[in-house]
């Protein structure tokens, strides 16, 4: 499987955006306005919700559309829609639906977070940086918010600011694997590799651990020149020669990657 947050990185199962940023809506109805405040629009988004249980794409975009045009003022219809697209991979199709779900209602969070996830599958990390700005001024304590934030600072390489937005939201939820995966993982990128395996090393055990996060303490590992350990951990979820690969890209990130700060 090929990375999902990191260009030119090892076939490894690093910590996906997906994951990362965790924007889906958490079920229905949303955190924005209440479809439920009209029997009407609830009753069109139930058509919806059924029709993408069953498959029937074309016909919940219809319903969710149908739901737009006669309900412009709620946020609900553009929402789903834009849920619907993102988790196709329409990422365009999904911002500019999660963008009439934020004109609609500005304090629905779920479409911000949604559209904050779209912008960076799009690429457009100033705009979803901004998302996630306006997301932690209106509340300090989203670790999602926090986790985005990180997840777009390092992808823009700016390793130090990332570190500081997932300890920020690691000081709001000290237990939150998806916060200790990214930030062990972004210190590892950073040169800052044997704080990055301290802090993966108890997060690769904790029984809610998944393969990214195993192979990103792989990643760790094999930065740190522990070959036979990142062989160790790559072969629980990858191909033999994915793993072979790993080792060689672990070389190399090595030899070119940052040098590890003083002290480290």
């Amino acid at each position: 499987m090929k990375a999902g947050r990191w260009r030119g990185c090892p076939r490894t199962l690093l910590l996906a955006v997906s994951i990362g940023l965790a924007g889906c809506s958490s079920g229905w109805p949303g955190s924005g306005d209440k479809a439920a405040d009209s029997p009407e629009l609830a009753s069109l988004m139930r058509l919806g919700t059924a029709a993408e249980a069953a498959g029937d794409t074309g016909n919940a975009v219809s319903v969710y559309q149908r739901a737009q045009t006669l309900y412009p003022g709620k946020s609900e219809p553009s929402r789903r829609l834009g849920d619907l697209y993102r988790a196709r991979g329409f990422h365009e199709l999904a911002a500019t639906s999660y963008e009439a779900a934020v004109a609609a209602d500005p304090a629905d969070r779920e479409a911000r977070h949604g559209l904050a996830v779209a912008l960076v599958r799009q690429g457009r990390l100033d705009a979803a940086g901004r998302e996630y700005d306006t997301l932690l001024a209106g509340d300090g304590t989203d670790i999602r918010a926090w986790n985005g934030r990180g997840v777009v600072l390092d992808l823009r390489g700016d390793h130090p600011a990332a570190w500081e937005a997932f300890r920020g939201g690691l000081a709001v939820e000290a237990d939150s694997l998806p916060l200790r995966t990214n930030l062990g993982l972004s210190l590892a990128l950073g040169g800052k590799v044997d704080e990055a395996i301290a802090i993966l090393e108890p997060a690769a055990d904790d029984p809610r651990a998944g393969p990214e996060t195993r192979q990103n303490l792989a990643l760790a590992y094999g930065l740190a020149g522990r070959t036979q350990d990142a062989a160790r951990l790559g072969q629980k979820d990858l191909k033999p020669s994915d793993v072979a690969q790993n080792l060689d890209v672990y070389d190399l990130m090595r030899a070119v990657g940052p040098k590890p700060p003083a002290g480290n």
